[in-house]
C-alpha cells in the first residue's frame, strides 16, 4: 500500500488496519488517522490548510449528528446547509423560531464559518432576512469570512504558494476599505459574542475563548490556524508564517497533555488555549486520551505527535510507526519541521514533543528491534536505500548479531560462504547488484565493528566484505590484547569465543594465502603473533616440551642469525618486508624470552636436555640479547633465571 500514490481513501484504509492492532485506542486512533489523511501535502501551508479542512469537516459532521438526533428537526427532503444550520440553532437555543434575533443571525454565521459552509456565508444575509437587516455589517463580514474559507480550502497546486486567486481576492477585499468596515463592525455594541469572534478572526486579533459558549480546543485551534494564514498573507515563504506557526506550537506545548482531556462529567469548555477536551474519550481501560496527539498533528508537530504516542503507551508504538511511514510516503514528513526550524527558535525540544523533521528511519528501526532478525529485515524493506543500508549495518553491530550464522550465513573451513537471511533478503528485492550490496554492507559494518572493539563481528564481516588484508589486521589486534596475559580474563566465555574465532580464521587464511592475495609482511606479522600466542598458552598450561617445539618451528626468536643472513640475500622490497615483520614482533620479545628462559630452566632441572645443547641455547640467547639490548628490557626474575643457567 505504501508504494501506491497516497490519497485520503488509501490513508484511511491503512489506518483502519493499523487500528486493529490496538483495540484499546481504536476509536481515537481513527480520529488521528482522519487528521493524517488531511495532512498529505508537501508544503507547510498545505498541511495547515488540511488541518483546517479537517476541523471544519469534523464540526459539520457533529452538527449533522446533533440535528439528526433531534426529535423536531423539520429538515424536509435532502437538507441544504441553511436547513442544517437553522435546525442546529433551534436545538441549541431550544426554540422553534430560529433565527429570531440578531444574535441568532450572528450565531448562524459563526456556525457556517466553523463548518466551512462558505457558500452559505455568501447567501446568509438573504436567507436570514429580514432579521439580517438589523445586522448592518453582516454582509461584509460574511463575504470576507467566505473568502477566508476559500483561501484556505484551495489546494496548493491550484493556488500556488501565495494562495492563488482566492488568497489574492481576500487580501484585496480586506484592504484599506475592507479593514475600515471591519473596524466599524468591531465597534458595534449589540452584535454579541459570535459577531466578535468572526471580526477578531478577520482582524487577526486575539480572542478569549473562555467567553465562547461551549467553546472547545478544536474551536480555538480553528481560530488560531486561520490567524497564522492571515498574519502571513497566505504565504508560507515569509518569515511571519514560521513565526506565527512556531508561536502556536509553543502555546499548544505550554500545557500538559492532560489539559486537553475532557473533565469527567463536565463540558469541553476552553480557557486560553483550551480548558477542556477535544474529540471522544478513549476506552474504559485507558487513563489518558490521544487528544494531545491530535493537537500536535493539527499544529504540524508531526514528530512530536509520533513521539507522544510512543511514550504514552507501548501498545501505540506500532500505529505510531505506521503513521510515520504514511506521512513520509506522502512527502509530508519533513515539510512542517523545515519551516518551523526556519523560525530560528530551536524547535527540537529535549524531553518534549518537538516540532523538528520526522525521523522515520529511526522510528522504524527502534520498533523493529523488538522482533527477530528475519522480521527486522522485512521492516527494513520499507526504508530508502541509504536508510536501509544504515539500518542493516546497525543491525549487524547490535547484540552479537554480527556473529549470527542464520543472518550472515555459514563460513566453512576453507573460507567459502553459504548465504544467510540477509543476503537472501537482498536478493528477494530483485533490484540487481545484490551481491555487491551485501559485500559493501559487510565491509562497512566490519570496519565499524573494529572501531567499536567488536572483534568477533569484525572478523566475520570483513571476511564477507572481502577485505582480507583487513582481517589480518583484526587478527593481529586480537592477538595483542592484554586479556591473554590475565588467566582470569583469558578463561572467560567471551575470551574463549574470541580465541576460537582467531584460531578458525587463522587456519582459513593459512590455507588461502594466494587466493586472498595477502600481503607477505601482514601475513608474517599475523603468523608470528599467532605462534607467540600458542607458545604462551602452552607454557601457561604446563606443557614446556610442546611450547619448545613451537618456539623452534616458528623461530620466535632469531637466535641463530639465519634471519639476518636471509635478509642480506634478499632484494630491497623483500628485505624491507622482513624488517617490517621483525619490527612488528619486537614488542613480543620480552615475554617470549621470559617464557623461553623458564622452559630452559625447567629442562635443566629435569635433565631433559643435554648439557651441551642447553649451554648452546643459553649462549645463543645471550648473543641475541646483547644485539637487541637497546630495545629489550627483561624483568628481574628472567634476568636472575638466565644468570643461574649460565652457571650450570
Amino acid at each position: 500500500a505504501l508504494r501506491e500514490p497516497m490519497c485520503q481513501a488509501l490513508v484511511l484504509r491503512v489506518g483502519q488496519l493499523s487500528c486493529e492492532s490496538c483495540p484499546a485506542y481504536r476509536g481515537e486512533l481513527m480520529e488521528c488517522w482522519g487528521i493524517v489523511s488531511h495532512l498529505l501535502e508537501p508544503t507547510p501551508r498545505g498541511a495547515l490548510c488540511g488541518a483546517l479542512r479537517y476541523l471544519q469537516a469534523r464540526y459539520a459532521e457533529e452538527l449533522k449528528s446533533v440535528v439528526y438526533r433531534a426529535s423536531d428537526a423539520r429538515l424536509g427532503g435532502v437538507p441544504d446547509a441553511w436547513s442544517l444550520v437553522a435546525a442546529f440553532g433551534r436545538v441549541k437555543f431550544e426554540t422553534a423560531a430560529f433565527p429570531s434575533s440578531p444574535a441568532h443571525v450572528w450565531y448562524a454565521a459563526y456556525v457556517a464559518a466553523r463548518a466551512g459552509f462558505d457558500h452559505l456565508l455568501l447567501e446568509l444575509p438573504d436567507r436570514a432576512a429580514p432579521l439580517s437587516d438589523q445586522c448592518p455589517m453582516l454582509r461584509n463580514v460574511c463575504g470576507l469570512v467566505a473568502r477566508r474559507m476559500q483561501a484556505t480550502s484551495a489546494s496548493v497546486g491550484a493556488g500556488g504558494r501565495g494562495g492563488g486567486a482566492s488568497g489574492g481576492g481576500f487580501a484585496a477585499a480586506a484592504g484599506d476599505g475592507g479593514r475600515a468596515d471591519l473596524l466599524r463592525a468591531d465597534l458595534s455594541e449589540d452584535s454579541g459574542i459570535f459577531h466578535d469572534v468572526l471580526v477578531a478572526l478577520l482582524l487577526g486579533r486575539p480572542f478569549a475563548f473562555g467567553r465562547l459558549p461551549e467553546g472547545t480546543v478544536e474551536d480555538w485551534l480553528w481560530f488560531r490556524l486561520h490567524a497564522v494564514h492571515i498574519a502571513s498573507g497566505d504565504n508560507d515563504q515569509v518569515a511571519e508564517f514560521g513565526q506565527q506557526l512556531y508561536a502556536l506550537q509553543q502555546q499548544a506545548l505550554a500545557l500538559p497533555p492532560s489539559h486537553y482531556d475532557p473533565s469527567p462529567g463536565g463540558p469541553a469548555v476552553v480557557g486560553s488555549p483550551g480548558g477542556g477536551g477535544m474529540g471522544s474519550g478513549a476506552g474504559g481501560c485507558v487513563t489518558q486520551t490521544l487528544n494531545f496527539v491530535k493537537v500536535l498533528l493539527l499544529t504540524s508537530q508531526l514528530n512530536g505527535a509520533i513521539q507522544q504516542m510512543r511514550s504514552q503507551d507501548r501498545a501505540l508504538r506500532g500505529p505510531a510507526v505506521h503513521m510515520a511511514l504514511v506521512l513520509r510516503a506522502a512527502g509530508a514528513a519533513g515539510a512542517c519541521g523545515a519551516v518551523v526550524g526556519g523560525a530560528g527558535a530551536g524547535c527540537d525540544m529535549e524531553g518534549e514533543a518537538g516540532a523538528g523533521a520526522l525521523d522515520v528511519a529511526g522510528l522504524l528501526c527502534d520498533y523493529a528491534s523488538q522482533f527477530k532478525c528475519c522480521h527486522q529485515l522485512q521492516y527494513f524493506k520499507l526504508l530508502d536505500l541509504g536508510d536501509r543500508v544504515r539500518a542493516l549495518q546497525q543491525l549487524l553491530l547490535d547484540g552479537g548479531v554480527g556473529t549470527n550464522e542464520e543472518l550472515l550465513g555459514h563460513i566453512d573451513g576453507n573460507g567459502r560462504h553459504r548465504s544467510g537471511l540477509l543476503e537472501q533478503a537482498l536478493q528477494a528485492d530483485g533490484a540487481g547488484g545484490e551481491q555487491a550490496e551485501f559485500v559493501d554492507l559487510c565491509a562497512r559494518a566490519g570496519r565499524a565493528a573494529l572501531e567499536g572493539g567488536q572483534y568477533r563481528e569484525a572478523l566475520r564481516l570483513l571476511h564477507l566484505g572481502r577485505c582480507h588484508n583487513e582481517v589480518l589486521q583484526v587478527l593481529c589486534r586480537c592477538l595483542r590484547l592484554p586479556i591473554w596475559r590475565d588467566p582470569a580474563a583469558a578463561s572467560a566465555e567471551a575470551a574463549n569465543q574470541l580465541g576460537q574465532d582467531v584460531q578458525r580464521f587463522f587456519t582459513i587464511y593459512e590455507r588461502n594465502l594466494d587466493r586472498y592475495a595477502l600481503a607477505s609482511a601482514a601475513w608474517g606479522v599475523a603468523r608470528g603473533l599467532f605462534a607467540a600466542r600458542m607458545f604462551h598458552a602452552l607454557c601457561e598450561r604446563g606443557q614446556p616440551e610442546a611450547a619448545l617445539e613451537v618456539f623452534d618451528r616458528e623461530r620466535l626468536l632469531p637466535l641463530d642469525g639465519a634471519a639476518e643472513q636471509a635478509r642480506s640475500r634478499q632484494d630491497g622490497p623483500a628485505a624491507a618486508a622482513a624488517a617490517e615483520v621483525e619490527g612488528e614482533l619486537a614488542g613480543e620479545y620480552p615475554r617470549i624470552v621470559a617464557n623461553y628462559v623458564q622452559i630452559l630452566r625447567h629442562a635443566a632441572s629435569q635433565g631433559a636436555v643435554a648439557s651441551a645443547a642447553l649451554q648452546s641455547r643459553v649462549r645463543q640467547l645471550q648473543t641475541f640479547l646483547a644485539v637487541h639490548a637497546h630495545r629489550l628490557v627483561l624483568d628481574q626474575e628472567t634476568t636472575a633465571s638466565l644468570a643461574s643457567l649460565t652457571l650450570c
